[in-house]
């Protein structure tokens, strides 16, 4: 028997054997649903895990000085590994309002945000350059710009005419209107590079070097009253290990920031945000990387019982037309290929299935959440769980189609086996055995 009439014969059972098949086909279609979702969630934690990994103020420590004290204070710090910067008030952050009228459009004002970088820090980016830690007013802006507006709603999409593309402004200068209430000035920024908005989930936040926002601040004259130093550690695994040294020289405990934040809460509250907006950091990076191990070995273990359960199932229904093929004269190398090959199209439809299952689930999953968001409520509860919807939203649906073509493959392997063993136990019966 050919291969070409084997393969019509198994099309055929297909079809005629479609209640049988539901056995496989169902379970099947749940499965991938299931793993479809696994692949958005496992993608989602990735993308969190890039997002904390590259972003500065996530691993950031936070610790008071008086300027007494800031000389001997930077002189330890610098003996501890694993510290890529250290900010003082001045470097850390530009003490006014940004905005610019070359990145507005009638939608929003103009508004970017802005964090301080240099050689170590500075994103990787995907057109022209790094900032280095000998540049002046160079900044390096997201491939997707988004200009922020004060009268925007949090809950408000964002539309895609809303954007800028980053690559575009690569190499021109943006004027930038700088305005702290008191004194308002303008700064002519050149753009030398362009950073991967959706792999730091960023599409607000510009780039500027370090020197350049303490060189403004001192133009607008800003006078801190508090004195806060932030550490940037190189890598958000290293954290806990620059908290323990700072702990050693007595310039970081989790006691002395808990008694500060109870009398002076302009100051301490912010350090004590900061220490646990760190320890959040690392121990949520090591939760998202087990989950990921977890839902992998669970989503296998899963797959393969389902599998044994339900062809066992089937084959144990089969085993008369088995016998009828076996009567037939057909041979036990043909009636294999014919099963097989049966159970894999089963497979193919199932994925199928499950993939446009999955994606309707998808759109009512998303139209729901949008329907809830627009809910014009006074209650404070509810808007609080509009918000958490809304950051829910936002999570990239993305599949990982590389991914899913594996699993798929491996569905089908374990398929191919199961069917293969069952197959040779009941063909190894006698024909009277099976028809029975």
């Amino acid at each position: 028997m050919r291969i070409n009439d084997e393969i019509k014969v198994s099309i055929k059972n297909v079809y005629r054997n479609r209640k049988k098949n539901n056995i496989i086909l169902i379970p099947l279609v749940i499965s991938t649903v299931l793993i479809l979702f696994a692949i958005i969630i496992i993608n989602s934690m990735q993308e969190y895990i890039n997002s904390i990994e590259y972003k500065i103020d996530m691993r950031t420590i936070g610790i008071n000085y008086s300027q007494e004290e800031y000389d001997e204070i930077l002189k330890k710090i610098n003996n501890i590994d694993n510290v890529d910067m250290v900010l003082n008030q001045y470097e850390y952050r530009i003490a006014a309002v940004l905005s610019s009228e070359q990145i507005k459009n009638k939608n929003t004002d103009g508004y970017v945000f802005q964090k301080p970088t240099n050689g170590k820090t500075c994103l990787e980016v995907i057109s022209g350059r790094k900032i280095n830690d000998s540049d002046k007013y160079k900044i390096i802006i997201p491939s997707k710009l988004y200009s922020d507006s004060k009268n925007r709603p949090f809950n408000k999409p964002i539309l895609e005419e809303e954007f800028i593309s980053g690559k575009e402004l690569l190499g021109k200068d943006i004027t930038i209107k700088v305005d702290n209430e008191k004194r308002i000035i303008y700064k002519t920024f050149q753009v030398i590079g362009v950073y991967d908005s959706d792999r730091y989930d960023d599409t607000k936040t510009i780039y500027i070097p370090k020197s350049t926002i303490k060189e403004i601040n001192q133009e607008l004259e800003c006078k801190f009253e508090e004195y806060c130093m932030r550490i940037v550690v190189d890598k958000i695994q290293n954290i806990k290990k620059v908290q323990n040294k700072l702990a050693e020289y007595g310039l970081l405990t989790k006691t002395r920031i808990e008694e500060e934040a109870k009398t002076d809460k302009s100051i301490s509250i912010q350090e004590h945000n900061f220490l646990v907006t760190s320890n959040i950091s690392v121990e949520t990076n090591k939760i998202i990387k087990n989950s990921i191990v977890f839902l992998i070995i669970a989503t296998i273990v899963l797959l393969t019982v389902f599998f044994i359960i339900t062809n066992i199932n089937k084959t144990y229904i089969s085993s008369k037309e088995i016998g009828i093929l076996k009567s037939e004269g057909y041979k036990d190398r043909e009636i294999q290929v014919i099963s097989i090959l049966e159970n894999i199209f089963v497979c193919i439809i199932g994925i199928i299935i499950g993939v446009i299952l999955f994606r309707i689930l998808i759109l009512i999953m998303n139209i729901t959440i949008r329907y809830i968001i627009n809910i014009n409520s006074k209650s404070l509860s509810m808007r609080k769980f509009q918000q958490q919807l809304f950051y829910l939203g936002n999570i990239p649906q993305k599949i990982n189609i590389k991914l899913f073509i594996k699993i798929s493959v491996v569905l089908i392997i374990l398929e191919i086996l199961n069917t293969f063993c069952l197959n040779k136990r009941i063909l190894s019966k006698k024909i009277c055995e099976m028809l029975k």
